[in-house]
């Protein structure tokens, strides 16, 4: 049997991957409850959300079943870690900030488009980070 993978980053990457997974179930419940209003009143915009669903549901999923391959120090999780990061960052970050930039939606700033700008820049910057971290672990694996 091989070592656990344990890094002084494994801790806190394990609670971020998992909470991003968390904030990625929360946005879908808050979008499809009409609690908050993000979007949905915009044709062009909810077209655009409701093809994410899936792909979100199956990103979450990484990030929890990544954040449990941390926390339980398995070498698995280096390859969980890149798989997430790159699906976060280049899917999810990447292709929101496309779309948004060319349908307009960052501007006038409204609560609706500092949301989105949020969204995108926690994605792209924890899909960059991710990265970072998938390559150190990967390195330590």
């Amino acid at each position: 049997m091989t070592a656990p993978l344990r890094t002084r980053h494994t801790p806190p990457l394990a609670w971020v991957t998992m909470a991003g997974g968390a904030l990625i179930v929360v946005f879908w419940t808050v979008y499809f409850s009409g609690v908050a209003d993000l979007g949905q009143a915009d044709p062009t915009k909810r077209i655009f959300e409701v093809a994410f669903p899936v792909a979100d549901g199956v990103l979450a999923g990484t990030l929890i079943a990544t954040g449990i391959l941390l926390a339980r120090g398995r070498r698995t999780a280096a390859a969980f870690t890149l798989v997430a990061a790159a699906a976060q960052a280049v899917f999810l970050g990447l292709l929101d900030t496309t779309f948004n930039l060319a349908h307009g939606f960052y501007s006038p700033l409204t609560a609706d488009a500092t949301v989105t700008i949020a969204i995108n820049i926690l994605c792209i910057g924890g899909g960059l980070g991710g990265l970072a971290a998938a390559w150190q672990l990967w390195r330590t694996a």
